[in-house]
């Protein structure tokens, strides 16, 4: 469900390493040094990716350093024994990953590859490249300093400064020496759950507080934190705000409680996080009531996932002052068939109250699942603004001039988002409007 978070589909599985003869008639030596690579290869610390396994490992490996290799390039051939022998100097602390880069093409686009070989170190699914040596020890140093101890100390200053900018759930812990231990050996293990701080200070009683989503907070004091499973059992249920962003690094915590399904709430591509910020009044409200029902509802950034967000949930346009939204019902991780509805509602007037009931409707069946891609966005006042600024165009063209005003609103709203589709497509998606007067969009 989450292929294009990093354009492939999350399979579970990893493809094994081949090498085929080409010649119809193989001497037995030519053999047994086809047989060699797999021999190697049998305990190797490297898992071998594709574009059907690199999201599952991903997800399921917070700490992922990926080889994107060419196998006829002289560097990526150099370069292979010595990202074995990193891989086993840091076995069971970051997983080490190769993919054939020149077979797998989408893989270019989405990491900027400009070369082969490219390193990059993916920590929660977000990735940094390696600007080191391709040497075993450069590697492994480097590597050790970015994802440095899971629990860092920080001062008063510091912890504003990662109040600032932090990205995700940051978990601050504060207490004496033994506390601080406890916590460090559960954020080694649960790096997943979001970026973990100690906060040096006087006092000794045991707290963790939690600063999560656009502004919540939670908090837990007392000795009972002492106790392992206290922390971890308040960590994994409070870490997730109620209405927050979605991604990589946290979809896999995210999809664990989706057990009846998932709400995604779809932004402007240029203004996400500032009108998340402006809707939390009424999403937060919606999330809460959800929740209880298994459905987790979060906001997913449109211009880094524009690519998931189109191809699974159906939306690629944002019209100014609405709110595009895609109800997932199923279990999120089960391998099955979900089923999805959509809605484009309008900001102004829009209540906490319109959304659940909104939801509440497609749970009891009154509203028909969607089947495709036939413009969710496209209502009947966004269609119609583009028809007028098309006009406009085409009866000003032969007054076109370096000194024409500015593009039309329609064009600027274009120029925000992933390429267009085709023509043929455009088309269908008209003429299916035209066909379905009424439809739950515009009711909404």
């Amino acid at each position: 469900m989450w292929r294009s978070m990093v354009a492939t589909t999350p399979m579970v599985g990893v493809k094994m390493w081949s090498r085929r003869s080409s010649g119809v008639v193989v001497a037995a030596a030519t053999l047994l040094l086809s047989l060699l690579p797999h021999c190697c290869l049998c305990h190797s610390a490297v898992l071998t990716l594709d574009s059907k396994t690199f999201a599952a490992a991903v997800q399921s490996n917070p700490l992922l350093f990926v080889n994107f290799y060419a196998p006829w390039c002289g560097h990526s051939k150099r370069l292979a024994p010595e990202f074995e022998s990193a891989s086993e100097a840091l076995r069971g602390r970051v997983t080490f990953a190769r993919v054939d880069a020149a077979m797998e093409h989408e893989f270019t686009e989405h990491y900027q590859l400009e070369g082969y070989p490219t390193l990059y170190l993916l920590k929660r699914g977000l990735g940094d490249e390696y600007p080191g040596a391709r040497r075993n020890a450069s590697m492994v140093d480097w590597i050790l300093k970015e994802i440095g101890p899971a629990l860092v100390k920080v001062t008063d200053e510091e912890l504003a400064k990662q109040l600032e900018n932090r990205k995700g759930s940051l978990i601050v812990a504060t207490g004496g020496l033994e506390f601080h231990d406890i916590v460090s050996g559960i954020a080694e293990e649960n790096r997943i759950l979001g970026t973990y701080v100690f906060q040096t200070g006087s006092s000794t009683e045991p707290e963790i507080k939690i600063h999560r989503g656009i502004k919540e907070t939670f908090s837990r004091s007392g000795p009972e934190l002492l106790e392992q499973t206290a922390i971890l059992e308040f960590l994994r249920m409070e870490t997730l705000p109620l209405f927050g962003e979605i991604g990589q690094h946290n979809f896999a915590v995210y999809s664990s409680r989706a057990s009846a399904g998932m709400l995604w709430v779809m932004l402007s591509p240029t203004k996400c996080h500032q009108e998340a910020a402006e809707l939390d009044g009424i999403f937060g409200p919606v999330a809460s009531e959800l929740l209880l029902a298994g459905i987790p509802t979060a906001y997913v950034d449109t211009k880094v996932y524009a690519d998931h967000v189109k191809q699974e949930l159906g939306c690629s346009r944002y019209p100014s002052g609405r709110v595009q939204m895609a109800l997932q019902l199923g279990n999120l991780t089960a391998a099955q068939d979900m089923a999805l509805f959509r809605a484009s509602m309008k900001k102004d007037g829009l209540t906490a109250e319109a959304v659940i009931e909104w939801v509440r409707n497609a749970q009891a069946g009154n509203i028909d699942q969607d089947d495709g891609l036939d413009a969710l966005d496209v209502d009947a006042d966004f269609q119609e603004e583009e028809e007028v600024a098309a006009d406009a165009s085409t009866s000003s063209s032969s007054a076109a001039s370096a000194d024409a005003p500015a593009a039309s609103a329609a064009d600027d709203q274009q120029q925000q988002q992933p390429p267009t589709s085709s023509p043929e497509e455009t088309a269908a998606a008209g003429a299916g409007a035209e066909a379905e007067k009424v439809t739950q969009q515009e009711e909404l």
